[in-house]
Protein backbone atom coordinates (compact mmCIF):
# COMPACT_ATOMS: atom_id res chain seq x y z
CA UNK A 1 0.00 0.00 0.00
CA UNK A 2 2.86 2.41 0.75
CA UNK A 3 4.34 1.97 -2.71
CA UNK A 4 0.88 2.47 -4.21
CA UNK A 5 0.59 5.81 -2.41
CA UNK A 6 4.07 6.85 -3.56
CA UNK A 7 3.14 5.96 -7.14
CA UNK A 8 -0.06 8.00 -6.79
CA UNK A 9 1.97 11.00 -5.60
CA UNK A 10 4.40 10.53 -8.51
CA UNK A 11 1.52 10.40 -11.00
CA UNK A 12 0.02 13.60 -9.55
CA UNK A 13 3.39 15.36 -9.86
CA UNK A 14 3.76 14.15 -13.47
CA UNK A 15 0.33 15.63 -14.15
CA UNK A 16 1.64 19.08 -13.20
CA UNK A 17 5.29 18.68 -14.28
CA UNK A 18 5.28 16.16 -17.15
CA UNK A 19 8.90 16.78 -18.15
CA UNK A 20 10.39 16.51 -14.66
CA UNK A 21 11.97 13.30 -13.42
CA UNK A 22 10.29 11.78 -10.34
CA UNK A 23 12.31 9.22 -8.38
CA UNK A 24 10.81 7.02 -5.69
CA UNK A 25 13.56 4.63 -4.69
CA UNK A 26 16.59 6.85 -4.24
CA UNK A 27 18.15 10.04 -5.50
CA UNK A 28 19.62 9.07 -8.87
CA UNK A 29 23.23 9.73 -9.77
CA UNK A 30 23.75 12.65 -12.13
CA UNK A 31 20.63 14.43 -10.96
CA UNK A 32 19.36 16.89 -13.58
CA UNK A 33 16.98 19.55 -12.22
CA UNK A 34 14.10 20.06 -12.32
CA UNK A 35 13.44 16.78 -10.55
CA UNK A 36 11.59 15.30 -7.59
CA UNK A 37 12.52 12.65 -5.06
CA UNK A 38 9.82 10.95 -2.95
CA UNK A 39 10.22 9.17 0.37
CA UNK A 40 8.03 8.01 3.23
CA UNK A 41 8.57 9.19 6.77
CA UNK A 42 7.75 6.56 9.43
CA UNK A 43 4.46 5.10 8.25
CA UNK A 44 2.17 4.01 11.09
CA UNK A 45 -0.40 1.26 11.38
CA UNK A 46 -3.27 1.27 13.86
CA UNK A 47 -5.88 -1.39 14.56
CA UNK A 48 -9.39 0.00 14.07
CA UNK A 49 -11.95 -2.79 14.46
CA UNK A 50 -11.66 -6.54 14.24
CA UNK A 51 -9.30 -7.14 11.28
CA UNK A 52 -9.54 -3.59 9.93
CA UNK A 53 -6.42 -1.40 10.10
CA UNK A 54 -5.59 2.21 9.30
CA UNK A 55 -2.27 2.97 7.64
CA UNK A 56 -1.00 6.55 7.93
CA UNK A 57 1.71 7.37 5.41
CA UNK A 58 3.57 10.70 5.62
CA UNK A 59 5.25 11.42 2.28
CA UNK A 60 8.09 13.88 1.76
CA UNK A 61 8.61 15.40 -1.68
CA UNK A 62 12.04 16.89 -2.41
CA UNK A 63 12.25 19.30 -5.32
CA UNK A 64 15.57 20.37 -6.84
CA UNK A 65 15.12 23.70 -8.71
CA UNK A 66 16.59 24.74 -12.05
CA UNK A 67 16.78 28.49 -11.47
CA UNK A 68 20.12 29.08 -9.76
CA UNK A 69 19.59 32.85 -9.72
CA UNK A 70 16.31 32.69 -7.78
CA UNK A 71 15.90 29.14 -6.43
CA UNK A 72 13.85 30.18 -3.39
CA UNK A 73 11.21 31.87 -5.56
CA UNK A 74 11.05 28.84 -7.84
CA UNK A 75 10.65 26.51 -4.86
CA UNK A 76 7.83 28.66 -3.44
CA UNK A 77 5.99 28.58 -6.78
CA UNK A 78 6.43 24.81 -7.09
CA UNK A 79 5.21 24.33 -3.50
CA UNK A 80 1.91 26.06 -4.20
CA UNK A 81 1.33 24.03 -7.36
CA UNK A 82 2.15 20.80 -5.49
CA UNK A 83 -0.15 21.64 -2.58
CA UNK A 84 -2.99 21.84 -5.06
CA UNK A 85 -1.92 18.78 -7.11
CA UNK A 86 -1.39 16.53 -4.07
CA UNK A 87 -4.64 17.31 -2.29
CA UNK A 88 -6.21 14.27 -3.98
CA UNK A 89 -4.28 11.36 -5.49
CA UNK A 90 -5.33 8.11 -7.10
CA UNK A 91 -3.94 5.17 -5.10
CA UNK A 92 -6.31 2.17 -5.07
CA UNK A 93 -9.10 4.72 -4.92
CA UNK A 94 -9.10 8.42 -4.28
CA UNK A 95 -6.93 9.49 -1.30
CA UNK A 96 -6.98 12.93 0.24
CA UNK A 97 -3.77 14.44 1.54
CA UNK A 98 -3.79 16.30 4.83
CA UNK A 99 -1.36 18.01 7.22
CA UNK A 100 0.55 19.43 4.26
CA UNK A 101 3.49 21.72 4.96
CA UNK A 102 6.68 22.77 3.23
CA UNK A 103 9.95 24.56 3.69
CA UNK A 104 12.88 25.58 1.56
CA UNK A 105 16.13 24.33 3.06
CA UNK A 106 19.40 26.24 3.34
CA UNK A 107 20.61 24.20 0.36
CA UNK A 108 17.66 25.73 -1.55
CA UNK A 109 15.77 22.48 -1.97
CA UNK A 110 12.02 22.33 -1.46
CA UNK A 111 10.81 19.77 1.11
CA UNK A 112 7.05 19.33 1.06
CA UNK A 113 5.33 16.93 3.47
CA UNK A 114 1.81 15.57 3.01
CA UNK A 115 0.11 12.64 4.74
CA UNK A 116 -2.30 10.05 3.33
CA UNK A 117 -4.41 7.40 5.02
CA UNK A 118 -5.49 4.02 3.79
CA UNK A 119 -7.75 1.45 5.42
CA UNK A 120 -7.34 -2.23 4.78
CA UNK A 121 -8.46 -5.55 6.15
CA UNK A 122 -6.11 -8.36 7.03
CA UNK A 123 -7.11 -11.83 5.99
CA UNK A 124 -7.67 -14.09 8.92
CA UNK A 125 -5.94 -17.45 8.99
CA UNK A 126 -7.96 -19.22 11.68
CA UNK A 127 -7.30 -22.84 12.36
CA UNK A 128 -10.33 -25.02 12.85
CA UNK A 129 -10.14 -26.31 16.41
CA UNK A 130 -11.26 -29.74 15.26
CA UNK A 131 -8.10 -30.02 13.16
CA UNK A 132 -5.66 -29.31 15.95
CA UNK A 133 -3.60 -32.20 17.16
CA UNK A 134 -2.03 -32.11 20.57
CA UNK A 135 1.22 -33.93 21.08
CA UNK A 136 2.03 -34.83 24.66
CA UNK A 137 5.05 -36.70 25.88
CA UNK A 138 6.19 -37.67 29.32
CA UNK A 139 9.77 -37.86 30.50
CA UNK A 140 9.61 -41.61 30.24
CA UNK A 141 8.60 -41.33 26.55
CA UNK A 142 11.57 -39.06 25.83
CA UNK A 143 14.03 -41.40 27.51
CA UNK A 144 12.75 -44.44 25.61
CA UNK A 145 12.92 -42.69 22.19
Amino acid sequence: MILTILRGVAAAIHGVYPDAEVSIDRVPQGLQPPCFYLETISARERAEHDRRFRLTVPVRVHYFPTNHDAPREECEAVAFRLLDALEFIEADGLRRGFAASYKVTQDEVLMLDVTYRAFYERTQTDTDMRELALGLATRDDKQEG
